[in-house]
Order: C-alpha cells, then sequence, then structure tokens
C-alpha cells in the first residue's frame, strides 16, 4: 500500500502511565513496559478517551519474555467495545507455533512466526487507507485489502490479550499517513451565498429542527440575533439550498455553555455536501414526524452521503471528520491544542476541492484529506450539541 506519513500522532518513546492492565501486572524497566499475564489479562493503550482512527499507522515493537506451551498473545487493533460487539477489529494471536490474523470472525492469515524468546525483537505493523488496510510482521506483509465495513474496521481502541505470557513492549508509534498526492491550491471564485440573518432569512434560507427551547425570539432552537444566530444545544439547521462544488464554507462561530451544560464547551458541528437527492426538506419533516423528539445525527439519513466534522466533540475530548453514510472516520485528534477553548471564536473553513476535503482554523488547516469518492454537492448544516454555538458571519464560496 502506498502512502506517506504526514504527522507522528504518538510514540515511538515507551510512556508506562498510557497503559492500563486488568488481571495482571506492569513494571517499567528501563524505557520499556513488561506485563506479566496470566489466565486472562488485558492491557488497554489508555491515551484516546474514545478509540483512535482513520488514515492511521500504528506499529508495536515487542519482546516476548515467556509464553507458556498452552499460553498465547494477542494484538487487537480497532476494537470498539462501546458497539457492544465482539472482536469487530483485527486480532493477531501468537500462540507457541502460529500467528493467526483474523478481521471480526474472518480468517485472514495463519502461519508460522519467528521464535519467540527473549532477546528476539518482533515489529505489529497495521495501516488503514481510505477503504483499505495492510497488516505487516517483521517487514513481510501478512494480510492486505479493502475495508467492508469502515464504520467498525478503520477506528477503535489498541488492546493486548495476554495468556500465560509476559511481554516487554519496546515501542508504539501512531502516524498519521496519506496519499502520496500534493492538496492542490484553491481559491475563493464565486460568492453563493452569503448569511444576512434576521428572522426572515432563518425562514427563507433554512429549516430547523423541532426544539423544545420556545421564545419570542427564536425558531424552534435557534436564537435569533440582528447580526447572528445562536444555535441551541441539541439543534440541527438545514440549508434549502443545495450547494455544487468544488466549495469553501467560511463561518465565524462562538462555542458558548449552555444553561444545561454551564461546565464547558463542546461539538460545533458542521455537515456539508448532504448530497441528497429528492426534497430534502420534505424528507426531514417526515423523519421528524417518525422519530420524534429527536433523532441521532450520523444515523438521521443512512444511504445519504455528506462530510461531518465534530470540533471539539464528545464533550470536548475529540475533533474529528467522518464520510457517511457508515460512519467513515476520516481523522481524529484529541490534543488540547485541536480542541475547543472557553470563550474563544474561531474562523472555521470546511472545504471541498476535487477529491481533497480539508478543516480549516483560523486560517491555519488543520486536516487535508483525500477522498477518492469526494462529494460535490448537496445542502449544508450546523448542529450545536451540549453547548450553543452563536454563528456570526456564514459565506459559502465556488472555488477554483
Amino acid at each position: 500500500m502506498d502512502y506517506l506519513i504526514a504527522e507522528t500522532n504518538y510514540g515511538p518513546a515507551i510512556r508506562f502511565r498510557d497503559w492500563e492492565v486488568e488481571n495482571g501486572r506492569l513494571q517499567a524497566p528501563g524505557g520499556t513496559v513488561q506485563f506479566f499475564g496470566e489466565d486472562d489479562t488485558q492491557v488497554t493503550f489508555a491515551v484516546y478517551p474514545i478509540g483512535g482512527g482513520g488514515d492511521v499507522e500504528q506499529t508495536l515493537s515487542f519482546e516476548v519474555e515467556r509464553l507458556a506451551p498452552s499460553g498465547s498473545m494477542a494484538v487487537q487493533f480497532n476494537d470498539n467495545p462501546w458497539r457492544h460487539v465482539e472482536n469487530e477489529g483485527f486480532t493477531c494471536t501468537f500462540d507457541e507455533s502460529s500467528l493467526t490474523v483474523r478481521l471480526g470472525s474472518q480468517e485472514l492469515y495463519r502461519g508460522p512466526h519467528a521464535p519467540l524468546r527473549p532477546g528476539v525483537t518482533h515489529t505489529l505493523k497495521l495501516a488503514t487507507l481510505d477503504h483499505r488496510y495492510e497488516l505487516v510482521y517483521n517487514d513481510s506483509v501478512v494480510s492486505s485489502g479493502p475495508l467492508d465495513n469502515a464504520k467498525k474496521q478503520n477506528e477503535g481502541t489498541l488492546r493486548l490479550h495476554l495468556s500465560h505470557c509476559d511481554i516487554r513492549l519496546l515501542s508504539y508509534t501512531e502516524n498519521f499517513i496519506r496519499h502520496p498526492r500534493q492538496t492542490p491550491r484553491w481559491q475563493k471564485a464565486e460568492l453563493l451565498y452569503e448569511e444576512t440573518f434576521g428572522r426572515n432569512s432563518l425562514a427563507t434560507n433554512w429549516y430547523v429542527n423541532r426544539g423544545t427551547h420556545g421564545g419570542d425570539d427564536q425558531v424552534g432552537d435557534v436564537l435569533v440575533q440582528d447580526d447572528a444566530f445562536v444555535v441551541k444545544h441539541r439543534c440541527v439547521m438545514y440549508s434549502r439550498q443545495a450547494f455544487t462544488g468544488p466549495l469553501a464554507i467560511e463561518a465565524v462561530v462562538t462555542p458558548q455553555p449552555s444553561a444545561a451544560h454551564s461546565a464547558g464547551v463542546t461539538d460545533v458541528i458542521f455537515l456539508w455536501n448532504i448530497d441528497y437527492r429528492g426534497d430534502f426538506i420534505a424528507y426531514l419533516k417526515e423523519r421528524e414526524r417518525a422519530t420524534a423528539p429527536r433523532t441521532d445525527l450520523l444515523n438521521e439519513y443512512p444511504d445519504t452521503p455528506f462530510y461531518w466534522i465534530d470540533f471539539g466533540g464528545t464533550n470536548n475530548r475529540t475533533t474529528r471528520l467522518r464520510r457517511a453514510p457508515n460512519r467513515w472516520m476520516m481523522r481524529q485528534f484529541n490534543d488540547r491544542a485541536r480542541l475547543l477553548a472557553r470563550g474563544r471564536t474561531y474562523r472555521l473553513t470546511m472545504v471541498q476541492n476535487g477529491n481533497f476535503v480539508e478543516f480549516w482554523v483560523d486560517g491555519q488547516p488543520l486536516i487535508r484529506q483525500y477522498d477518492p469518492n469526494a462529494i460535490a454537492r448537496g445542502h449544508m448544516a450546523i448542529r450545536a450539541y451540549n453547548a450553543d454555538t452563536k454563528v456570526e458571519s456564514l459565506k459559502i464560496w465556488r472555488i477554483r
């Protein structure tokens, strides 16, 4: 699989506090971590509050200190326990004589491995890029191919499962990867839409999902001000107009604590190029009647393609870009510098430029992602989650 390293997200140095051990022991000798496992020991890479994913290369380097005749060691990539489905990611299991690789319940590979004895270093690497994967053991590709369910297979948590086995983890590295293509430059060409705010614009240009806040100065869950909209928490406002790309959406937004969630700011969400073929607003109204009082955003139109950026999502624990349908994780960050800050106003830009999707914050590109099946038209939407989002400027440009 041909790709380039875009950014090192973690590693390779081992920090023992990044690993949690259940039913076993951990020691940290000389810049490594050593795990002692008996009947059912589980080791979790615990840096992510939720699982990582996207176009990512994960590489482990380890030595096996002890492996009983009946013992085993399994490396599980992209485990998604919060979806209550067992073993839906990649599992690489070493026993005394063989290595077995499974994707979910499907066996992808079985073969002998290098001797598992102290002092012998082994390397295991998984790369997922677009809808493909490649798994490498000691510099040899043991399995590669398409991901048939990227929703479950290109994101999740890294775990080790030990049975009568002790290992020394020498290094772990997680790199963001990208296609070996240069991101094309673009410039604004034609102004397709500029928000003027006010009740008339909201009624004419937007459909707002049914809300519960009410009030003379609100339409649904949108607070109308002379020069801004405040999208209240749990609200989605959809453009009635569909736009054709390539395009750039520019918005000036301020995340605001809500009355119900005054402790923080979270989840500034933009959807764009919602490519629904039909009367989209009529469809939204029908869905709202069928699923009152509200529906889950990403499952609301399961067969409709669109891009989805969640800036400071999941209670400000992650910033991620997905592509629907099937919740394909394109990129995810959880470092503080790329989450929301209280009391700050941001200038956000969402771009579809040919086969590239981009997300900019305050004039700096945060995400530039290649999409071989780019979505080139559709409606846009703004959503707030547990906090409110104030929108003070919104322009949509065709770019060239």
